[in-house]
């Protein structure tokens, strides 16, 4: 069939958006600045919507959700597609995150949803899935005069996916290579009348080079890729803005922080001219104040207001940096983006209901526990979160005999506090609208943050030269970050990250001084979750031909260790050491 049409077409991308239904907040030394969040991308669209004339369809390359925020993962999810609807989502494809819940939870979700799912090289899917997920490719009409033209959507998911969900959550879903799947599903396409072929693919850039060239297996995918006029590049936290083989790339960053806008023009079948905008999805920005002196009475501080031997400087004592910002409750805030009434009036049945579970009141921490970064510090290097992540599994499981304990940092996906929002502003939180600290107050919901999954917690006996075989798995990929890099308690680990990969651990060493051997045939205890014993994250040496039973989520096990160790002490570091 001769492609045919004229049309003007605008594709509105979102990147592992993971049902981020309210703001990420990040502070640095001047300002603390609100991102995305559902409302406010709301309001985006909105105004990118009434900018044009253009049809608008907005597209992302697989998990827009699973492992999500409370918010949704309290209700599996039916809050993120009630968003991504809202927002008006036409098409996306599937990432590892989808999976989150299991063959029967995803195929529920896209019963429910009214947008359309696209895959082209998984096999399998519709069985497991349900008819709604369509093969290979996904064709709609834009435009507004006959004939218009035909848009094609391809779906990929990247090979490596299957090892990084727990196994088994993908039934008998299996991944085609995806060069020659999407290939040929482009060729399909063209010959069933597409004037525009764009790849919604669930793979990524890995870094960005000074002239804007992408570099990682988007790369590798655009090159070996043809007839394809568009790539919506996904699963890692890079902005992309490139041509490569012909082809627009575009990515964002992840839970809508940013977004991008594509704008492509048709003429009698033909894309004759194609651009894209990577844009912040800036809410709020609060400016930083200065420190305060040193106080005990608040008559002593020019605000009223003393905390931890500290005058709180505020606004209007404190002048606010610039006319832009106006002075709220003591706060220089400057509103770029209103979130949408609309929106938020969506959300407002499962904020009402979260409350009585999730804000309880749990313990004090003296100082934030951070993660995240570009590359994100827990997948490259030991971190306090991890330490005491790690430490709250190896106090549970001693009673069982486990003398060390390994987490993945991959499944720790934020930091304490997070960014769960508690109804209680009296609070100290490290967002804007809580009392201010440290210490801060943690809240059941910010377990839920931290660990989305629902992993349940493993202990099985392990031969120390098995344990050096997961450590040198564990630290393969560096200087890149990895999802399965350890975190760790109960022992101490020496690695040469200049060492050949497979080849860096230096030495092992027990806590009580006992060391363990490359090729030591000794057992000891380990505790970790079922997903690494399970051999996800690439840890196949760890796969057991019977699989130990599971003990408690690792959810609970953080909750019950938080709440007794109140105030809780910061974990002593040292646990992976570089080789100097």
């Amino acid at each position: 069939m001769k492609p045919e049409g004229t049309a003007d077409l605008t594709l509105l991308t979102l990147t592992t958006w993971q049902g981020q239904l309210d703001p990420l907040t990040v502070t640095d030394a001047v300002a603390t600045t609100s991102y995305g969040g559902f409302a406010t991308l709301s309001s985006y669209f909105k105004a990118e919507r009434a900018a044009t004339t253009d049809d608008v369809l907005l597209v992302t390359g697989g998990d827009e959700f699973g492992a999500t925020p409370v918010l949704s993962s309290a209700f599996e999810d039916e809050p993120a597609i009630k968003a991504l609807e809202f927002l008006g989502l036409k098409a996306t494809t599937f990432g590892n995150h989808n999976f989150h819940w299991g063959i029967a939870g995803l195929r529920k979700l896209i019963e429910k949803a009214s947008y359309t799912f696209v895959s082209s090289n998984l096999t399998n899917v519709g069985a497991e899935l349900g008819p709604k997920v369509v093969v290979p490719y996904w064709i709609t009409e834009v435009g507004k005069t006959a004939p218009k033209p035909k848009v094609a959507f391809l779906g990929l998911s990247a090979p490596e996916l299957l090892s990084m969900q727990f196994p088994g959550k993908f039934g008998s879903i299996g991944i085609q290579e995806p060069i020659a799947a999407a290939n040929e599903a482009a060729r399909a396409a063209r010959a069933a009348g597409a004037s525009l072929v764009v790849v919604l693919v669930h793979a990524g850039a890995d870094g960005v080079d000074a002239s804007g060239n992408p570099s990682g297996d988007i790369v590798d995918l655009a090159k070996g890729i043809t007839g394809v006029d568009v790539f919506v590049a996904d699963h890692t936290d890079v902005r992309v803005n490139a041509t490569i083989n012909g082809a627009l790339v575009v990515q964002n960053r992840k839970r809508g922080r940013g977004y991008a806008v594509v704008k492509v023009k048709i003429v009698d079948g033909a894309v004759v001219s194609k651009s894209a905008v990577n844009k912040e999805a800036v809410g709020t920005i609060t400016a930083v104040l200065p420190a305060g002196g040193s106080c005990t009475l608040p008559s002593e501080c020019a605000s009223g207001t003393c905390t931890s031997g500290k005058c709180v400087i505020s606004c209007p004592s404190t002048a606010c940096p610039d006319t832009s910002f106006s002075c709220v409750a003591g706060a220089c805030q400057k509103v770029v983006m209103a979130p949408d009434p609309a929106a938020e009036a969506v959300l407002e049945p499962y904020r009402k209901a979260l409350p009585e579970k999730f804000d309880q009141k749990l313990a004090v921490i003296d100082q934030e526990y951070k993660r995240g970064g570009t590359p994100q510090i827990e997948r490259i290097g030991e971190t306090p979160l991890g330490d005491l992540v790690a430490d709250a599994l190896l106090a549970r499981c001693a009673p069982f005999g486990a003398k060390i304990a390994i987490v993945h940092g991959g499944g720790l996906r934020n930091g304490l506090p997070s960014t769960y929002a508690p109804a209680d502003t009296t609070l100290r939180r490290n967002a804007v609208g809580y009392a201010v600290g440290p210490p801060y107050d943690l809240v059941v919901g910010d377990i839920f943050s931290l660990h989305p999954y629902g992993n349940d917690v493993v202990v099985r006996k392990i031969r120390g030269s098995v344990l050096w075989a997961a450590l040198e798995h564990g630290f393969s990929a560096l200087p890149a970050a990895m999802g399965g890099f350890p975190q760790i308690a109960g022992f101490k680990v020496v690695y040469d990250p200049a060492a050949a990969a497979l080849s860096r651990v230096v030495s092992v060493t027990l806590n009580d001084g006992t060391v363990i051997l490359k090729d030591d045939p000794k057992e000891l205890s380990l505790a970790t979750v079922d997903f690494i014993n399970a051999g996800g994250d690439g840890y196949s040496m760890l796969v057991e031909t019977v699989p130990s039973p599971t003990l408690d989520p690792l959810t609970t096990i953080l909750i019950d260790y938080l709440r007794a160790s109140s105030p809780v002490p910061a974990p002593v570091g040292g646990r992976l050491v570089k080789k100097l």
